[in-house]
């Protein structure tokens, strides 16, 4: 999680230092961060499970997933930003 993290964090950062792009005004950014989110979200859930905490077993189950799927959302969404 906190490479997915990091390497979120260098999107925004690249594209203000390299291209003068205002941060987050794509589709790509938009749908990153919602995945970083769902992300963020699924592992905090992961930790809760791993102390022991099943209350939410399902719905970290449901938020990967769609973690996943905005994720790879996001990555198709990028290929129009390439040079």
């Amino acid at each position: 999680m906190l490479v997915l993290l990091v390497g979120f964090a260098g999107g925004p950062l690249s594209s203000v230092v390299l291209r003068d792009w205002e941060p987050l005004r794509s589709l790509h950014g938009v749908l990153g961060l919602c995945a970083a989110t769902l992300f963020a979200t699924t592992g905090v859930l992961g930790l809760r499970l791993a102390r022991g905490d099943r209350s939410r077993r399902d719905l970290h189950g449901l938020l990967g997933t769609l973690a996943m799927l905005v994720g790879a959302l996001a990555a198709a969404a990028g290929f129009v930003l390439l040079p």
